[in-house]
């Protein structure tokens, strides 16, 4: 079993976004589904209102995959989960922590030449996400991750 992480950003207004957005989605879908006619010209049956909310639900379930994004610092690496893909990286395979002027959100230089997009820190978030960029590149320029001893580069 893995250790707790030593410290974990999300995105805050992306997150809120995301959660309002697909709770709106969702009840407009069932009570859409609820409001249309059954009887008369037209009329929909059973069958119909239930694949509209579930339609509903499942965009729903889309717009919440933008409240997914995290990044998780552990004693020997970091964890980075945006919409659909998580990557551990241990702390000897990041290179840098970049947050360019123009990038919508920052990024992770990897040993293996690419670089991986970190959702997590977004530049909506403002200081934030410049505190936690800090932070990280503070960590790596110790050469070591968040335990003194641990995670050497």
């Amino acid at each position: 079993m893995r250790a707790a992480p030593v410290r974990v950003w999300r995105p805050v207004r992306a997150r809120r976004v995301a959660i309002g957005l697909a709770a709106v989605v969702a009840f407009g879908g069932v009570a859409l589904a609820r409001a249309l006619p059954g009887h008369g010209e037209p009329s929909f049956s059973a069958p119909d209102r239930v694949a509209l909310a579930l339609l509903g639900c499942a965009v729903a379930g889309v717009i919440l995959l933008l409240a997914r994004p995290r990044l998780a610092m552990y004693d020997d690496g970091l964890l980075v989960v945006n919409l659909l893909r998580r990557r551990r990286l241990h702390w000897a395979e990041v290179v840098a922590v970049q947050l360019g002027r123009d990038d919508s959100w920052a990024s992770l230089d990897v040993s293996d030449g690419t670089a991986l997009p970190v959702m997590a820190l977004q530049v909506a978030d403002g200081q934030r996400t410049a505190a936690a960029v800090r932070e990280l590149r503070a960590t790596l320029a110790a050469g070591t991750g968040p335990a003194s001893g641990r995670g050497q580069r």
